[in-house]
């Protein structure tokens, strides 16, 4: 198995490394990851919230009203199903970055509502697109997205967590595949794990490195 690089750091084992998150918190991967789909694509609603309380959201009652709230206008023929984080490039204006962007943004803005809390419900409407911020995965990648907010200075930002997360996902293509196909020759749930998003693979091995 070839190693993975999650951070500029190097994952020796992905293979043992999912193995043992699968162990650890199963109920997540069911509840939260594999669970069938409780909405339409370009709709949320509160049964995707509660979903997001098994991976620790902590997104209250009134914050999820007011977050669907929000989702019920935004422009979610813009981002599709099935589009993938390597496709959002920060450098191209008025396309899937920006989009996505549109989605994200307005979730802020609801009091309490944290970057843990908006990546968390939007993973699972779009879990190829959206990667799980929360506070230790920013904890991980708080260099790699100050140096991708360097290579995107017009952005304005201090840091780029989806653009680090990005490269990450496109220098490790032929990695993952290894490590979609290992999981695939395995049995239960280690088996269907291999449906996982490339983003969300990266994050699991970025929580037990």
């Amino acid at each position: 198995m070839t190693a993975i690089q999650v951070a500029g750091r190097i994952v020796e084992s992905p293979l043992a490394v999912v193995s043992d998150y699968a162990k650890r918190y199963a109920r997540t991967v069911r509840e939260y990851d594999l669970a069938q789909a409780d909405c339409p694509p370009n709709h949320a609603c509160m049964q995707e919230v509660k979903r997001t309380r098994v991976i620790a959201s902590r997104i209250s009652n009134e914050q999820g009203t007011a977050m669907l709230r929000v989702l019920a206008d935004a422009p979610w023929s813009r981002v599709p199903e099935s589009a993938h984080l390597d496709q959002a490039d920060p450098e191209i204006r008025g396309e899937l970055y920006d989009h996505m962007l549109d989605l994200y943004l307005p979730l802020l803005d609801i009091p309490g509502v944290s970057h843990a809390k908006a990546s968390k419900l939007l993973h699972l409407k779009r879990p190829a697109l959206f990667p799980i911020l929360d506070s230790k995965l920013m904890a991980f990648y708080r260099r790699p997205a100050a140096e991708a907010a360097k290579r995107h200075a017009q952005l304005g930002h201090r840091r780029l967590y989806w653009a680090a997360c990005r490269e990450d996902v496109i220098a490790n293509r032929e990695p993952l595949d290894g490590l979609r196909t290992e999981l695939e020759d395995q049995e239960g749930l280690l088996k269907k794990m291999a449906a996982l998003s490339d983003i969300r693979l990266l994050d699991i091995l970025a929580w037990k490195v």
